[in-house]
């Protein structure tokens, strides 16, 4: 018997599609037993039950796609970690100082993206239970004003735009935070599509926007992860930490606070 459980402890051992893959098939094969067993029926309300049925189902798989994939991150522990819930320094010696700054101020402002992401996948863990459209809807939001305001914060620096290393990392980051933004969206398109489609009876296009929303919610999760792992590997080498036992400053909790008005 396949165990969840186990599943969630080894996340990091398997691939996310690999997850995906195996919950939707798990989840399928009950929903296409069922039919099979009610397939004779063909009275108008035995039909009607068969799709209410389907409808319930099909809610049950995507809310677990959403689960597995907003676990993957959740069990990273970001908001925990001394780069994401300290006060950000510099300890590089023998770097300019107008340089630094201008690295010390590009981490800050990717952690401070990458924060709110991980409490906008905790927020949708929760919701996805109970109201998957109004999820995605408000997740799309909620990335929106962070990508916003990240591109404000890290454009802002000259370092941005240098040709060299430091500028093709920065470049790398803003473009996963961009897909993370699109994935987002197309989350909660696909959503609606699939709701819509269904109601009226169009079963490739419901079909597609399925898919559609397994794939953007699995590879949210996985930019998320890879985002995490090279604002990390970056701000080492730039020697930028985390200054233990102090807490972010007033000015990031500000915006933390206007990003929860902008919701």
């Amino acid at each position: 018997m396949f165990c969840l459980q186990t599943c969630r402890k080894c996340v990091w051992a398997f691939p996310l599609a690999a997850l995906i893959l195996v919950f939707g098939i798990l989840l399928a094969t009950p929903a296409s037993a069922q039919l099979k067993q009610d397939a004779p029926a063909t009275q108008p309300d035995n039909i009607d039950k068969l799709l209410q049925r389907r409808r319930q189902l099909e809610l049950e798989q995507s809310a677990m796609w959403a689960t597995i994939a907003t676990e993957a991150v959740q069990d990273t522990y970001i908001s925990l970690r001394p780069l994401y819930r300290f006060r950000l320094h510099s300890t590089a010696v023998g770097a300019a100082e107008a340089l630094q700054t201008q690295r010390l101020e590009i981490v800050r402002a990717f952690a401070l993206f990458i924060r709110h992401v991980d409490q906008n996948a905790e927020q949708l863990h929760e919701t996805v239970q109970r109201d998957q459209s109004a999820g995605y809807e408000s997740a799309q939001k909620n990335v929106l004003a962070a990508h916003q305001q990240l591109q404000r914060d890290v454009l802002a620096q000259p370092l941005a735009s240098d040709p060299a290393e430091d500028g093709k990392r920065i470049t790398g980051l803003l473009a996963q935070a961009k897909r993370l933004r699109s994935l987002a969206t197309n989350s909660s398109d696909a959503f609606q599509i699939q709701a819509a489609a269904d109601d009226a009876g169009d079963e490739p296009r419901h079909r597609t926007a399925r898919g559609q929303l397994q794939e953007a919610v699995l590879n949210s999760a996985e930019i998320v992860l890879a985002m995490h792992q090279d604002l990390t590997k970056l701000a080492s080498d730039w020697g930028i930490e985390g200054e233990q036992r102090v807490n972010r400053t007033p000015s990031l909790i500000a915006r933390s606070c206007a990003y929860q008005r902008a919701r």
